[in-house]
């Protein structure tokens, strides 16, 4: 258990069977918390954290008839991040033929977390499918707050008929 010394500016470690102090370290003046101090709070609500996207796709001169007979089949998507130690990402995807469609397609499952997961992500044995391609990426803060950097998102995809 962690008692909150604000007078002292320490906060103690106390053995619950024994209730003996197992020690005491300085926090900084004045501490207050309404933490559980475990670092949960820290980590969980604390540490920054945000979301990228970016779609890839080509709309074109707005419906020629060469567009409307042609669909992308999506091969592999790929990050380049710096990631800081304790830190993550996770990735998910919405695909569709058009820009409105991506609005109301499902999301793909999440991938990651990376690290220890390994980029690039394999998109052909799913059969994505879909002019657009819309990619969230969720960015978890490390230790130190220190964020995540993405470097490069690439998308990879062979445009083919319409069947």
């Amino acid at each position: 258990v962690w008692a909150v010394n604000q007078s002292k500016s320490t906060t103690s470690k106390v053995n619950p069977k024994t209730l003996q102090i197992v020690g005491e370290y300085p926090v900084g003046k004045s501490p207050y918390t309404y933490s559980d101090m475990t670092g949960y709070t820290l980590n969980n609500y604390i540490a920054p954290k945000g979301h990228y996207t970016h779609v890839f796709g080509f709309s074109g001169w707005g419906g020629t008839v060469n567009e409307t007979k042609t669909t992308t089949v999506w091969e592999k998507l790929d990050v380049e991040a710096t990631i800081p130690p304790k830190g993550y990402l996770k990735v998910r995807y919405v695909v569709a033929n058009t820009l409105a469609g991506l609005k109301t397609a499902p999301w793909s499952k999440d991938f990651g977390p990376f690290p220890p997961a390994a980029f690039p992500i394999d998109l052909k044995a799913a059969n994505v499918k879909g002019r657009f391609l819309k990619v969230e990426i969720f960015l978890q803060a490390g230790k130190d707050k220190l964020s995540p950097i993405i470097k490069s998102i690439s998308a990879k995809g062979k445009s083919v008929a319409v069947q």
